[in-house]
This record gives structure tokens, C-alpha cells and sequence, in this order.
């Protein structure tokens, strides 16, 4: 059996709040909290995927060109000496040409 190595689960309504801020300005905090509890957590789409997939807590369109940070509201608890990568679908960066600014997002242990 496979050993389960990382947990996600959703950082403070606190912490969420500050990076929502800061990408999208201020926002009403009934409207905000509506927000943080319907944050879904990553899961696999399949048993044979290759990664979990991670949902925006609201819908956005990026324009071509436009670079959009995008707060999570996700955490992810994992055993020493291991790394979350984060790569975008490979579906969405042919058809779309969607990637990181910096290639591989990298969250390591600790």
C-alpha cells in the first residue's frame, strides 16, 4: 500500500483574506467568507493521474499577455525532504500557451 506523503487542507480565513486582497482588491467580508468555504482542495481527476488538479476559489478569465496571481486558499502538509512542483495542465499550455512565470512552482517541506 502506498504511503500517503501530503495532505492538503486550507490555510486561516485570515490568511486567505490578505492574498485575496492582493489580487483582486478589497471585497466585501460576508462575500469574501461565501469565497474561502466553497475552496475546494486539490484532488486527481483518475486513478492514473499524474497529479492533482487545483481549482481558483472564484472565476477569472486571463487575457493573453496578462499575468494573474492566483490565491488558493490551499495549503499542503508533506514529510520532510519532499516537494510540491506545480506545472500548468499540458492540455492548457498548447492550446492556450498558459504557463508559470517561473516555469515550475516549487513549495518545498518546510
Amino acid at each position: 500500500m502506498a504511503k500517503r506523503i501530503a495532505q492538503f487542507e486550507k490555510v486561516s480565513f485570515g490568511q486567505f483574506k490578505e492574498g485575496f486582497f492582493d489580487t483582486f482588491g478589497q471585497t466585501e467580508e460576508e462575500k469574501l467568507q461565501e469565497i474561502y468555504e466553497e475552496i475546494r482542495l486539490p484532488k486527481r481527476a483518475t486513478a492514473g493521474s499524474a497529479g492533482y488538479d487545483f481549482y481558483t476559489p472564484v472565476p477569472l478569465t486571463v487575457r493573453p499577455g496578462e499575468t494573474v496571481k492566483i490565491p488558493t486558499g490551499i495549503r499542503v502538509k508533506m514529510d520532510p525532504d519532499w516537494v510540491l512542483k506545480c506545472y500548468p495542465r499540458s492540455g492548457l499550455g498548447f492550446k492556450y500557451r498558459l504557463q508559470l512565470n517561473n516555469t515550475v512552482g516549487i513549495i518545498d517541506s518546510d
